[in-house]
């Protein structure tokens, strides 16, 4: 991560066959986005505040600063403020990110823009195939709740462009390819098995969904109850548009 963010010097890392700039210095001159900050180990939260404070990004392995002029914006969907009141989060590097705060509030709260986002995710994912969506798809899309948010529209989307059998997207269509009714039993260990088949990806998404709501939303708690490294149930997260409410 820190070679991602911050770049390497030549030979600074084993196959580091070349300089590497790093996200930072691509950057320079305009905007950086940095998605889920508080996942950020403490270590790189220092270099970060360094950058930030000093306009200057040091590559690893190479002792020269670099100046670097960027904008930074920062998301998260966790209280930066109950973290940093935990020692999970530096208190300097708040206050040096909290310029203007935006609160953007849950799918489920903003149902206005369901619709309009989910054509747009269909129109990117759909294979070049054009969709009609019927009022009862609609609807019944309109009452989900979307605990992953935006992702989990998005991915949604993904899969109606590559398991839909037809254009026509209507109430049978839902159930065939977005009914959480195999989430539900999931969720409390059981599935039926019917004529139709199951979704498997359905399953391992409930599971995890299901060990977070058991821990708290606790990641590393997670995946040490589900016996998986932690960047294992972060990447899998990330893949089922899985985050905290």
């Amino acid at each position: 991560m820190e070679s991602e963010l911050f770049g390497h010097a030549r030979g600074a890392l084993t196959g580091a066959n070349r300089d590497h700039d790093g996200k930072f210095l691509t950057a320079q001159g305009g905007t950086i986005f940095l998605d889920e900050i508080s996942e950020l180990e403490l270590s790189l939260q220092t270099k970060l505040l360094r950058v930030i404070q000093e306009k200057e990004v040091e590559r690893l392995g190479d002792a020269r600063p670099r100046p670097v002029d960027v904008r930074v914006i920062a998301a998260t969907n966790r209280d930066l403020q109950t973290l940093v009141r935990d020692g999970a989060f530096r208190e300097d590097l708040f206050f040096r990110l909290n310029v203007f705060e935006l609160h953007l509030l849950p799918l489920r709260e903003r149902r206005g823009d369901i619709q309009a986002l989910f054509e747009h995710f269909l129109k990117l994912h759909g294979n070049g195939r054009t969709f009609t969506i019927g009022a009862d798809f609609s609807a019944l899309l309109l009452r989900e709740a979307f605990p992953g948010n935006v992702r989990e529209l998005e991915n949604l989307a993904k899969r109606i462009g590559i398991i839909a059998d037809r254009d026509l997207l209507d109430a049978a269509t839902f159930e065939h390819v977005v009914s959480r009714k195999p989430r539900d039993s999931a969720r409390t260990g059981l599935f039926t098995p019917g004529p139709d088949g199951i979704h498997l990806l359905d399953l391992e998404r409930d599971v995890i969904l299901s060990s977070l709501e058991y821990n708290q939303w606790n990641v590393s708690k997670t995946a040490a109850y589900l016996h998986v490294p932690r960047y294992f149930l972060a990447y899998r997260m990330e893949k089922y548009g899985i985050q905290r409410p």
